[in-house]
């Protein structure tokens, strides 16, 4: 399998990149030789998404809630991505038949509530797509809650409009869910995104990834976590590194993280802390990470205890005081 992904930024956000090569906003979009790495338990579908698709673009993982990919296109492609089976793969947009099979999906099985709008970024489609789309599935059922799953607020702010925001307060209920991974993130523009939202009457949330030598310390993620706060965003969840071909060098070794964790704790407010989670390896599904339900197994490997008593096993990669 290609485990190769394209490099692709926005001009707004690489100009916040300053001309380090360890520059934490640089670090996120410029390829590196470590790319070419690929460990034997890295995968470019670690989540295994396809053994959880009922019907093409659809992932069914959870019994109330799925996921379509809406579009193969990012604004930037993350070096980090954990998707990189489908980002970038020139699938294009969902076709009408691939949009008519998830409805007739989401239709039958009455115990979906929440459809997640991913992909690739379901934003980098236009105002007159994204609205059929968003129209299509709230045809389905009033209730049926919608979250969008983007990165836009922060590469690409000036696609938030008020035209496009409108499209999502008419299809409410509908959640954006946006991802920052660094403080400098938090850009006038992005800010002025973030509001435009909020003023539609749109709320948001965060999701962030813990990536090595971009926001691996507990100083740099509590000034990004209070900013989103005052920006009326909540942190959702903080990830845990996933095992995605050719990332082990943005993974932080998972012990160091349940202290940088515990730390972060420390320094912020119960409003401004995220999740702390991890999607275990093989499908295991997403899991909250604490000091307690997590150990280290005889072979080295980390344990962690999961819903409904799955155990998932994540590499110990580094030095134990590898920061």
């Amino acid at each position: 399998m290609n485990y190769t992904l394209t490099q692709r930024v926005t001009p707004f956000f690489s100009g916040l990149a300053l001309p380090e090569v360890d520059d934490p906003i640089r670090r996120q979009f410029m390829p590196t030789d470590s790319e070419g790495t690929v460990l034997p338990y890295e995968s470019a579908d670690p989540l295994h998404e396809d053994a959880y698709s009922p019907v093409s673009r659809l992932i069914h993982r959870y019994p109330s809630r799925v996921l379509a990919l809406t579009t193969d296109e990012c604004a930037i492609n993350c070096r980090y991505c954990f998707r990189r089976y489908f980002t970038g793969s020139r699938s294009g947009p969902l076709s009408s038949l691939q949009l008519e099979d998830i409805l007739n999906y989401v239709k039958v099985h009455r115990e979906i509530d929440e459809v997640l709008l991913s992909g690739g970024d379901p934003l980098t489609l236009s105002d007159s797509a994204f609205a059929e789309m968003l129209s299509r599935f709230r045809s389905v059922r009033d209730e049926l809650v919608l979250r969008i799953c983007t990165r836009i607020p922060s590469v690409l702010p000036s696609r938030i409009t008020d035209e496009f925001c409108a499209i999502i307060a008419k299809n409410a209920p509908a959640w954006i869910i946006a991802q920052f991974n660094h403080p400098r993130e938090i850009t006038p523009q992005c800010k002025s995104a973030l509001r435009t939202i909020l003023r539609h009457g749109v709320p948001v949330m965060c999701q962030t990834v813990l990536l090595k030598g971009i926001n691996d310390n507990a100083g740099i993620l509590a000034e990004l976590f209070r900013a989103l706060v005052r920006c009326h965003v909540k942190p959702y969840y903080l990830f845990q590194g996933d095992l995605a071909a050719g990332t082990s060098h943005f993974r932080v070794r998972l012990d160091r993280s349940i202290e940088i964790v515990s730390e972060l704790k420390g320094m912020i407010s119960r409003i401004a802390m995220p999740r702390f989670a991890v999607d275990l390896p093989d499908g295991g599904g997403k899991t909250e990470i604490t000091e307690t339900n997590f150990s280290k197994g005889p072979d080295g490997w980390f344990l962690i205890h999961g819903r409904d008593g799955v155990i998932g096993r994540y590499p110990a990669e580094g030095e134990p005081t590898d920061a």
